[in-house]
Order: C-alpha cells, then sequence, then structure tokens
C-alpha cells in the first residue's frame, strides 16, 4: 500500500559552506541554494590552470509564446556562446552560435551566486548577469 506520506519531497538543508568535510570526505546530499566556489587552484600547476578551466553560464526560458536558452562557456583553449529560441507562434527556430580559439571575448567573473559572464564579438554579444539582486540575459 502507497501511503500519501511516501511521495512527500525530501526536507532540503542549506548548502554546507564548505564542500569537503573536516574528515576531508565530500559533503555529499541535496540541498537548498547555490553551491559555494569549489577550487582546486592550490593543487594545480600552471599549465593546469591556463588549459584545464571550465567556466560557464547556462540559462533557459520558458513561456507559452517561446522556448529560449542562451550560454556563455569558457574552456581555456576554447570559447562558445550560443543564444536559441523557438517561437511557438509562428513555428520557427532562431540561433546564434560562436566559437572563439583560446576564449577570446569571453569573460567570466564571480562565485555562482554572483556572477557575471559575457561574450562580447563580431557576431554580437550576450551578457548574463546573477545577483540577489537581479538575474538579467542580454542577447
Amino acid at each position: 500500500m502507497i501511503r500519501e506520506s511516501d511521495h512527500e519531497p525530501p526536507v532540503l538543508g542549506q548548502v554546507p559552506a564548505e564542500a569537503v568535510g573536516e574528515d576531508g570526505a565530500p559533503r555529499l546530499g541535496v540541498y537548498r541554494g547555490t553551491l559555494p566556489r569549489i577550487s582546486l587552484e592550490r593543487a594545480a600547476t600552471a599549465f593546469q590552470r591556463r588549459w584545464r578551466r571550465k567556466f560557464w553560464q547556462y540559462t533557459a526560458i520558458v513561456s507559452p509564446e517561446v522556448i529560449a536558452a542562451a550560454a556563455v562557456v569558457n574552456l581555456g583553449y576554447v570559447g562558445l556562446a550560443f543564444a536559441l529560441a523557438w517561437d511557438r507562434r509562428e513555428k520557427r527556430w532562431l540561433e546564434r552560435e560562436v566559437l572563439m580559439p583560446l576564449a577570446h571575448g569571453i569573460s567570466a567573473e564571480g562565485e555562482p551566486a554572483e556572477s557575471r559572464f559575457a561574450y562580447r564579438g563580431r557576431a554580437g554579444h550576450i551578457v548574463m548577469t546573477n545577483t540577489r539582486e537581479e538575474r538579467t540575459i542580454v542577447v
């Protein structure tokens, strides 16, 4: 027999301030909130810091009129920016994608909860701002 209480969502705790506990074990679980920045920079060599870093911001918006998504990605050796939209009324697909060697034109600043990712180049621009006061996307 299935009871209604068997299907209640779990109570989510706040995200821990550190991803790794004092005992060295990762703090695995389901949490409510924004993850702290997890940095392995101290353990990385200069080569790894330049070529193995990955920063990205992705977002999607769904409404009765449109489904839209955008991303700004910096992988160190290459950058990617894209924006796409499906116009539900006109049944029309719009998209723009740009790849940039060495991530030229890409900027990524801040922590997950307070960040600004941007692409500016000949193909246009995408600016994604995420703060406690505002969340905006300009394409």
